[in-house]
């Protein structure tokens, strides 16, 4: 299914999974070559949180609450990638609460 920004900003995540959107960073050499995504060696992406699911402030063991604007960590291989469509901006994943390494407050 190809969701659109109207699917994104009503979505609410299942259970423990957060909805994020990627930071995209453009990486360029000195030189001013672009460096593609991917092939980076960073092992965890940063993003936005956009929504969070019921059951994610409720474990026990997190001792900070997720909300909406704060950025999360996880690994490069955490989460799935949802399927927009072109008119909407940034790529946006899923991700479960269990995979997130660190919390930046806003």
């Amino acid at each position: 299914m190809l969701l659109k920004q109207e699917d994104i900003s009503s979505f609410i995540p299942s259970d423990e999974r957060i909805l994020v959107k990627k930071m995209e960073e453009i990486r360029k050499t000195e030189s001013g070559i672009v460096i593609p995504q991917g092939s980076n060696d960073e092992n965890c992406v940063g993003a936005t949180v956009v929504s969070v699911g019921a059951k994610v402030n409720n474990e026990k063991e997190t001792n900070a609450k997720i909300v909406a604007g704060d950025v999360v960590l996880f690994g490069q291989y955490s989460g799935t990638k949802l399927n927009c469509s072109s008119s909407v901006s940034g790529s946006y994943m899923i991700v479960k609460a269990s995979d997130i390494l660190g919390i930046i407050k806003k």
